[in-house]
C-alpha cells in the first residue's frame, strides 16, 4: 500500500476500491473459514478503517462496512465460540461498529473515545449485548509492568470506574 497518498488515490477511482475490496473480502473470508475448519475456536477481527484519519463515515459506509459485514457474515454462519472485533486506531466510528455481529468489542479505550463505560452506556440504550474489552494502556502497562504492578487493586480500580461487570483470570501468563 502507498501510505496516506493511498487513500485520496482510491477515493478518485471508487470502482478500482470496490474491485481490490472485493479481492480483500474473499480472501479473508477463506483464510477465517479455513482457521476455523482447521480447528480454530474464535476469530479475532480488526479493522483499521473505521476512523476518520481515513475516511468521513459516509466513505467508511461505503468502503468499509458492508466489506466488513460479508465476512463476518460468512464467519457467523460457521458458528464459532466468538468473534472479537478489535477496532484500531483514534477517532472511531465506534456505534456504527457496535452494531456489527460480533460477541466482543475492542479498541483503545485509554486512547480515544469512548470510554468503557460510555461504551456500556452506548451499548444498553441501543440494546446492544456485546462483551467490552479494555481497560489497561496498550502501551508500557502490560510490556513494562511486573506481575505485582498488575495487581488487584488496579483492577478494582478499573472495576469501579466501569460500574463493574468486569472479570480476569488470576495466574494467566
Amino acid at each position: 500500500m502507498a501510505g496516506e497518498r493511498l487513500f485520496a488515490d482510491l477515493l478518485a477511482q471508487p470502482r478500482a476500491l470496490h474491485r481490490a475490496l472485493e479481492a480483500i473480502t474473499e480472501t479473508t473470508k477463506r483464510f477465517a473459514l479455513a482457521s476455523l475448519r482447521a480447528g480454530a475456536d474464535a476469530i479475532f477481527f480488526a479493522t483499521q478503517m473505521a476512523t476518520s484519519k481515513y475516511f468521513n463515515l459516509e466513505e467508511f459506509r461505503e468502503f468499509g462496512e458492508p466489506y466488513d459485514l460479508e465476512v463476518l457474515k460468512a464467519i457467523r454462519a460457521v458458528k464459532p465460540d466468538f468473534i472479537l472485533l478489535h477496532i484500531h486506531g483514534v477517532n472511531i466510528y465506534f456505534d456504527a461498529l457496535a452494531k456489527y455481529p460480533v460477541d466482543v468489542l475492542n479498541w483503545h479505550d485509554r486512547r480515544t473515545a469512548p470510554s468503557l463505560q460510555n461504551a456500556r452506556e452506548i451499548l444498553r440504550s441501543n440494546k446492544i449485548d456485546r462483551a467490552l474489552l479494555g481497560g489497561l494502556e496498550e502501551r508500557g502497562t502490560v510490556a513494562v509492568k511486573s506481575r505485582e504492578e498488575l495487581s488487584r487493586k488496579r483492577a478494582m480500580r478499573l472495576r469501579r470506574r466501569t460500574g463493574g461487570g468486569l472479570f480476569w483470570v488470576r495466574g494467566a501468563s
